[in-house]
């Protein structure tokens, strides 16, 4: 198993070691000593427990005092060390790293004694950033590096699992190897090393409210959003992802949604824009569908080589989702996770599609008034996308009762019940019938529009209500009494009732006119 950028912040109980130069005091010679590392308690991802590798590269005495016969070691009192150091570093004959640490004289002078080598610091090794030069040379060197050295037998490394228990060595300066880097740790009795890696990160967004120019790649954060919509709308979402520095594993980025979305598909695959990456070919999956235990999903992955090749960029995954007709009565969940070489997982980041609903109520001379039946209207809707009242009113569908009853929804006396269409209903109306009922629900609305009823035919005895009326959502369902007043009311002036009244009058004004001149004249002429 792998996991990237194994860098190890050494805590110390005894000792921190970057350096060989040791200058204060230590207490006896140790005959044993043990490692135990501790996983990253920053990550609030599911971390997944790493095994290390411990590569003893030289035995280590320290203070003077300890170095003699009875040095349950073996015979190493016979070897050099020096004297302004309080560690002293033998290598015994047979060691695979001798060469290796020959060939560093940079760093170590290495002199031959009895049954193997001394080894002692130069000034030169003298910051952590020299015992990082040092720790990569001894890792390129390992066979799995390419390098020439397979340590075997008593040379073998020992297993180390980040949040195990602790596992015994003997007392030495060891290479502490992870799938990236390694470092180095004088380990003379029990010593704590604690992991301090670099993570990728998700941020998912809706792709009109994205902020990815804000969105800051050492922060542990994530965004949880929301948005409103109305069945039959098509949603953009944009995951922004970042590859750590380190990165070498193969990477997957899972999106699941709940039923009431339905991605925009590009044959047998989903339609992604992905940008941000550089020579990659991501492989997108097509979907996956949903189970009595996950939500419906699909993938995009990266391989290693890609991850490599793109290792410290922010790349962005860009797809769309129709709102269907599930959506009606429920929020509607989208959420994005990244798999990083099957070694963690970051927290899921979702987003959520939220739809409203509208009651019309249908009152006689007031909006406390008795309600009325007989009443049918059209539902138009306005948005910030250009929608506006006088185009197609809006397609629903009745609901029936066993609709109601799956989405738990008690019916109420004298009330019909519809919500809005979606391409794939067969039957839909733009008409809301109240010819039996005193309300009606309409939902599968969007929470930032603004919708326009208009009556289309009142109740008996009253009279239409001309216009509209207008609806703002404002994220809440939302109830609207629409008032019939009762009587006749004369056709309005400039209507077609005046006018033909005004144009009869004024005919039958000129024709008795003409009639009376008429007169007149043949009254003169007999």
């Amino acid at each position: 198993m792998k996991k990237f950028t194994k860098l190890l912040g050494i805590v110390l109980i005894m000792a921190l070691v970057m350096s060989m130069g040791i200058s204060s005091a230590f207490a006896a010679q140790a005959t044993t000593a043990s490692i135990t590392i501790t996983t990253d308690q920053t990550y609030e991802g599911t971390n997944q427990a790493y095994t290390y590798k411990a590569y003893k590269i030289f035995d280590a005495n320290y203070e003077a005092g300890a170095i003699d016969g009875e040095n349950t070691q073996g015979a190493k009192d016979t070897f050099d060390y020096d004297e302004d150091a309080a560690v002293a570093y033998f290598m015994a004959d047979g060691n695979p790293w001798i060469s290796t640490i020959q060939g560093l004289s940079t760093y170590f002078t290495v002199t031959q004694v009895v049954g193997g080598y001394s080894v002692v610091a130069k000034d030169a090794y003298a910051s952590a950033a020299d015992a990082k030069i040092v720790a990569k040379a001894l890792q390129d060197a390992l066979t799995a590096e390419t390098g020439a050295v397979n340590p075997t037998g008593a040379y073998a490394p020992v297993d180390v699992t980040a949040g195990g228990d602790a596992v015994s060595v003997d007392p030495g300066y060891y290479l502490i190897v992870g799938d990236k880097n390694a470092n180095l740790a004088l380990v003379t009795t029990d010593v704590e090393l604690v992991e301090k890696n670099e993570y990728t990160k998700l941020l998912k967004e809706f792709t009109d409210e994205t902020s990815v120019g804000n969105f800051n790649a050492t922060d542990d954060e994530t965004t949880s959003n929301n948005d409103t919509v109305q069945v039959g709308d098509t949603v953009s979402y944009t995951l922004t992802v970042v590859i750590p520095s380190g990165a070498n594993q193969e990477m997957t980025v899972t999106d699941s949604f709940t039923s009431g979305l339905d991605p925009v598909m590009d044959g047998e695959k989903v339609k992604t824009t992905i940008t941000g990456l550089t020579g990659a070919t991501p492989t997108v999956s097509g979907i996956t569908a949903a189970t009595s235990d996950a939500n419906a999903f699909f993938t995009v992955t990266l391989s290693a080589a890609d991850v490599i090749a793109n290792a410290g960029k922010t790349f962005t995954i860009v797809y769309e989702a129709v709102v269907t007709k599930d959506a009606w009565h429920q929020t509607e969940e989208n959420t994005g996770v990244v798999d990083y070489g099957n070694v963690y997982k970051t927290n899921p980041d979702s987003v959520d599609s939220e739809t409203f609903n509208l009651t019309i109520q249908k009152k006689a001379e007031s909006e406390s008034g008795d309600s009325l039946k007989g009443a049918q209207f059209k539902l138009y809707r306005t948005d910030t996308a250009g929608h506006t009242y006088d185009k197609e009113p809006v397609n629903l569908v009745a609901l029936a009762d066993a609709d109601l009853t799956a989405a738990s929804i008690t019916k109420a006396a004298n009330t019909v019940y519809y919500r809005v269409a979606d391409k794939d209903d067969a039957t839909t109306t733009v008409t809301i019938d109240m010819t039996d009922a005193y309300d009606a629900v309409i939902y599968g609305l969007d929470g930032d529009s603004t919708y326009y009823v208009e009556e289309t035919v009142a109740p008996t005895g009253y009279n239409k209500l001309e216009g509209y009326t207008e609806v703002e959502m404002n994220k809440a369902n939302q109830v609207q009494p629409i008032v019939n007043n009762s009587g006749t009311v004369l056709p309005s002036t400039g209507g077609i009732g005046t006018t033909i009244f005004y144009v009869v009058g004024s005919i039958l004004v000129v024709a008795a006119g003409v009639l009376l001149i008429t007169k007149k004249r043949m009254s003169r002429e007999g």
